[in-house]
């Protein structure tokens, strides 16, 4: 009976925690397709939520009215031809667009204890977005570095 309560309660704050996936493609193609064979093979459930840069499409004061629709017609035309978000489609995971991973709204999102896989992503993590993260790992071709609260 100790036994049983004792994993209920793990599973339970296991599913609080997400583990995000910060990828662009072409860059994080590659990383995107193991993780997703690696979470099939397992039987370790945690929530595998993938966030994809939108940054490129954000409007700027000085942007033109040209410009501004050019954007957003490239924002919403960029999932039909994207491997990389095709790829997650199928597997049905939980995806989002984010235009600022510094930003409030999204900081505030991240439950406690989350752990973070930055591989090929275009936007710069301050502290503040660090520091939510357990633990937050940046994924390079040639070198690993490993972020997390000390």
């Amino acid at each position: 009976d100790k036994v049983k309560k004792c994993n209920k309660k793990m599973s339970q704050k296991i599913k609080q925690k997400k583990l995000y996936i910060f990828c662009n493609s072409p860059y994080g193609h590659e990383y995107v397709k193991k993780i997703i064979d690696l979470r099939k093979n397992e039987s370790f459930h945690i929530d595998l939520v993938f966030i994809i840069s939108a940054k490129e499409y954000r409007s700027r004061k000085g942007d033109s009215l040209k410009s501004k629709i050019k954007k957003l017609l490239l924002f919403h035309l960029r999932p039909i031809c994207n491997k990389t978000i095709t790829l997650i489609k199928e597997n049905h995971y939980k995806h989002f667009f984010v235009k600022n991973i510094n930003s409030k709204s999204f900081i505030d999102s991240i439950p406690k204890q989350s752990i973070g896989i930055v591989c090929g992503f275009n936007q710069i993590f301050t502290d503040t977005t660090i520091n939510k993260f357990n633990l937050l790992i940046n994924v390079l071709i040639k070198r690993l570095s490993v972020c997390g609260k000390k």
